[in-house]
């Protein structure tokens, strides 16, 4: 994790510098909501409402430049849910508690992106639209896994086949407005999908046989892919560095 978090740290601020010898630069902070979903085995499971923030930079060719490259580290929840599932005791019979809960698979993971953004011409309201591209990488800090009850731990994912590092790219829009010369922001709405699986479990021609805690059948437990897709809804606030030249 250390090694993953400092070489995140030398490419914002790479970025940053790189920005720094141009005329004009952006730096600033974002925060929201992240609305997170996972595929289990090509099966789709509720959806995770969670919450995301961090930082980004933005390099310029000109104060009022169409394009721009940009990097980001933050930190996003991502994972997904069951809801209004109720607990069958070991033998299949019978229900648990008395009633019905969710159950909340959270991965927390430092994300790094980097991509090209382009704006759109400025509205008569002062908004100014944009779209941009990217890819992502993110490192798995922690999750919630061990956290499951002790009958559904064979059942639902466990802490260790979890993958740490995974990739996937960015696609996203949004609107900036100028509060000031020199201080702005932004509502960017975005689509994170991965390209790797976040969680991998393979049992090969030995699979075991359990009872589905969910259903309270006997089922036989066979190898499983999780795949994360987030959308995140984030407000942040723009600061312009103009850098003068003197002779």
């Amino acid at each position: 994790m250390r090694k993953f978090l400092f070489a995140t740290l030398v490419l914002l601020f790479n970025l940053s510098a790189q920005a720094q010898d141009a005329a004009y630069s952006i730096f600033g902070v974002k925060a929201g909501s992240t609305i997170g979903f996972q595929t289990w085995n090509n099966i789709d499971q509720d959806a995770l409402f969670a919450y995301n923030a961090g930082i980004f930079v933005e390099s310029l060719e000109g104060k009022d430049s169409k394009s721009s490259l940009y990097a980001g580290l933050s930190y996003s929840q991502k994972g997904s849910a069951k809801r209004n599932v109720q607990l069958f005791n070991s033998n299949g019979s019978g229900s648990l508690f008395g009633g019905t809960f969710t159950r909340k698979y959270i991965f927390h993971n430092a994300v790094l992106n980097v991509g090209a953004k382009n704006r759109l011409d400025v509205r008569s309201n002062g908004l100014i639209p944009y779209y941009s591209i990217g890819v992502f990488g993110s490192y798995t800090l922690d999750t919630n896994l061990d956290e499951q009850l002790s009958n559904v731990f064979l059942f639902d994912p466990i802490e260790d086949n979890v993958r740490p590092i995974n990739y996937g790219i960015q696609i996203g829009g949004g609107f900036e407005k100028q509060i000031t010369e020199y201080i702005g922001m932004h509502l960017d709405i975005s689509v994170f999908p991965e390209l790797s699986n976040q969680y991998v479990e393979q049992y090969g021609n030995n699979p075991p046989f359990l009872i589905n805690p969910y259903t309270g059948q006997q089922v036989t437990l066979r190898d499983r892919n999780i795949k994360n897709l987030a959308f995140e809804i984030t407000l942040g606030i723009r600061f312009l560095r103009e850098i003068i030249y003197v002779d």
